[in-house]
């Protein structure tokens, strides 16, 4: 843009009195993507570790793997002097990062189905500051980027680096960081550690079957990226996250939960209703972050 310069003979005083002496933002570890219209309602829910789980659990907020690398992207601002040496800013510069993470082939073919999306992006550091914006001082949503590029997984060319998933990102707003900016100091969120939050994980339920009110199931995960296609049994299901439905449409309530001698098959108890036939569910929540496909019960 034109650097006009400024007619204002009004600016604001620039001294602060507080606790908090210079910037404490560090390198970033974590990058959560957010739907377009996600917001936080108020600056509490940005700070609060349940809401962060409950927006991911309903698939609101999308976490990567932590940040391995690096590299600047940043696009200077274009100045022009004339021979006089007279100096006019045409264009402001761009706030720019390339990120690399350690995904799976799992992970990686889901992040590339990121590609297109309209997403806006929060920055978790090394020391758990959430960088985010403000546009109206109480709502805080993710920053907004003008090229968010999911790059092909680089495969290694030596025997000094790994493969490696690539996310480059320019962000669009300048003043969303200067002037908008919403910052969760990570000193104040102890004992909660946002860089440790996690990814919504989606698993399948398989070997469904009901006799005499218990249901058994199989919760398992399934990596269908590798040729002989490994499971890893889920251990950790609780009743609130099922959803269980009966022949006649009825919600039912399991009256228990339990897992068998065999990890990842679950015995779920159901007497006290008529159940016979029907479907069930692992659905997420704040405290459990899987989500499985509708399994019939026959």
């Amino acid at each position: 843009m034109a650097n006009l310069g400024t007619c204002s003979t009004s600016f604001t005083p620039i001294g602060q009195k507080g606790c908090l002496k210079g910037n404490p933002l560090k390198m970033a570890s974590l990058i959560a993507l957010t739907l377009p219209n996600f917001k936080f309602p108020t600056k509490t829910e940005f700070q609060t570790e349940d809401d962060w789980n409950t927006a991911i659990a309903n698939e609101e907020i999308f976490i990567l793997e932590k940040i391995e690398d690096i590299e600047d992207a940043n696009v200077e601002a274009v100045i022009n002097e004339t021979g006089s040496g007279v100096k006019r800013k045409n264009r402001d510069g761009k706030r720019g990062a390339i990120y690399k993470m350690n995904m799976d082939f799992n992970q990686n073919k889901n992040l590339q189905s990121y590609a297109n999306g309209n997403l806006l992006v929060f920055i978790i550091d090394e020391v758990n500051n959430i960088i985010g914006t403000s546009q109206d001082g109480v709502t805080v949503q993710g920053l907004k980027p003008s090229f968010l590029d999911i790059r092909p997984m680089m495969v290694p060319t030596s025997s000094d680096i790994n493969a490696q998933s690539i996310v480059e990102i320019q962000f669009a707003n300048w003043e969303e960081i200067d002037i908008n900016e919403s910052v969760a100091l990570g000193t104040e969120l102890s004992p909660w550690i946002p860089k440790e939050l996690i990814p919504l994980s989606l698993i399948e339920v398989v070997d469904i079957s009901i006799t005499a009110g218990v249901i058994t199931a199989t919760f398992q995960s399934r990596d269908e990226t590798l040729a002989h296609e490994p499971t890893i049994p889920i251990r950790s299901i609780v009743e609130a996250n099922l959803n269980i439905i009966d022949q006649a449409s009825a919600p039912v309530t399991p009256d228990g939960v339990t897992e068998t001698t065999t990890p990842g098959v679950w015995e779920i108890d159901v007497t006290t209703s008529a159940m016979t036939a029907g479907t069930i569910q692992l659905i997420a929540t704040s405290t459990s972050l899987f989500k499985s496909n509708v399994g019939v019960v026959s």
